[in-house]
């Protein structure tokens, strides 16, 4: 986790504890201390208290507030339409939510609509049974 000084729209500037390739968006306030976890995504008109933890790859959007001293857990989807993770055997972290309106599944650095996740775990992929089956829960 680095520790980063954010500049609010009011100009405030605060230092706050950021984990790798969380995503803030431009127009949120984030309280002083605040912990964003890794792979987290925090939504342009957010408001993120002082102290807060925000968990790894959790999803704060809308106009969602979030108080000082607050803690969310891993994977939580805060102002938005619910997403549904899944972990394959090897550890790979699966997870499904709108994306513009497309349901959309984000694996590691990948981003796929359902035909294309389909397409990239194919049946030679070492794994693809299992994927195959993950995919199939997450877009039920």
């Amino acid at each position: 986790m680095q520790n980063i000084q954010h500049t609010n729209t009011d100009g405030s500037v605060v230092s706050i504890y950021v984990g790798e390739h969380a995503t803030i968006g431009a127009h949120a306030r984030i309280g002083q201390y605040a912990r964003i976890g890794q792979y987290a995504t925090i939504g342009e008109h957010v408001s993120i208290g002082a102290w807060a933890n925000i968990g790894a790859y959790a999803s704060i959007g809308a106009y969602a507030s979030i108080g000082a001293y607050a803690s969310i857990g891993a994977y939580a989807s805060i102002g938005a339409r619910a997403q549904r993770h899944a972990v394959r055997s090897d550890g790979f972290v699966f997870t499904v939510g709108l994306l513009l309106g497309v349901p959309t599944v984000w694996a590691g650095c990948r981003e796929f609509d359902e035909r294309r996740a389909r397409e990239h775990w194919a049946p030679s992929h070492a794994l693809h049974g299992e994927t195959v089956a993950i995919l199939d829960f997450l877009f039920r």
